[in-house]
């Protein structure tokens, strides 16, 4: 269902605002907005090469937002210096969501087979020491096993956030998030542009998230002696 925002969001129109009555109306629009009185300084504006759906990730720089900087994997619109095996890719939410459930269901979408249930199983079972990825990455991952390209959650009853043995998941260095949870039916993808850079307080978002997700689940799924893959 459409969405209204509480606070309107401005965006330049291709077909009406790219010429320069556009682009003044576009201004005056911005002005009235801010409630800025006339004979206030102008307004300044950044813009780079628009591509349809593609979000731009920004940080604060001493009060002002500025573009993101992730080196040579870091501009979309560009092609990479560095061609990475582990990120920059670049999807759409339904299309990572139609990953996602194509995870969850064992390698399959909409009667289409696209990877074997035998490969399913090992990417989401864990091929580490159980300890492993707390020792790696801290606190925040321990009851996490790494398989092959996923996390699998082997122990619940250690993660700071609301989970099941069995979920498995993986996160983006600009905090996006997914998650499958084959025991309650669900998999959510959460794709938020959160430039880490510069930043000193802990991020939040992935255990909110899923604190939100798992208080919506009304019918589980899976049998209760479910555990996690190890």
């Amino acid at each position: 269902a459409p969405v209204r925002h509480a606070v309107p969001m401005l965006s330049i129109q291709t077909e009406t605002d790219t010429t320069a009555e556009g682009a003044r109306a576009f201004d005056a629009r911005v002005r009235r907005e801010l409630e800025l009185a006339d004979d206030a300084p102008p307004v300044s504006y950044a813009a780079e090469l628009k591509f349809d759906g593609l979000a731009i990730n920004l940080r604060y720089e001493q009060g002002v937002l500025v573009p993101g900087d992730f080196g040579p994997i870091g501009v979309p619109t560009q092609a990479p210096a560095f061609i990475s095996g582990g990120g920059g890719l670049i999807s759409t939410a339904g299309d990572y969501l139609r990953f996602a459930q194509m995870l969850a269901n064992g390698g399959t979408l909409d009667g289409r087979q696209y990877l074997s249930p035998v490969t399913v199983e090992l990417m989401t079972s864990n091929q580490v020491a159980d300890d492993a990825q707390a020792r790696y990455w801290g606190d925040d991952s321990k009851g996490l096993g790494y398989g092959l390209g996923v996390a699998p959650q082997i122990d619940f009853r250690q993660a700071p956030y609301a989970n099941m043995d069995g979920d498995f998941a993986w996160g983006g260095i600009l905090d996006t998030h997914w998650v499958a949870s084959p025991r309650t039916g669900l998999v959510a993808v959460l794709m938020t542009q959160m430039n880490p850079v510069g930043r000193t307080t802990p991020r939040r978002t992935d255990g909110d998230f899923r604190g939100l997700l798992f208080a919506s689940v009304k019918t589980m799924q899976g049998g209760a002696g479910v555990t996690g893959r190890r």
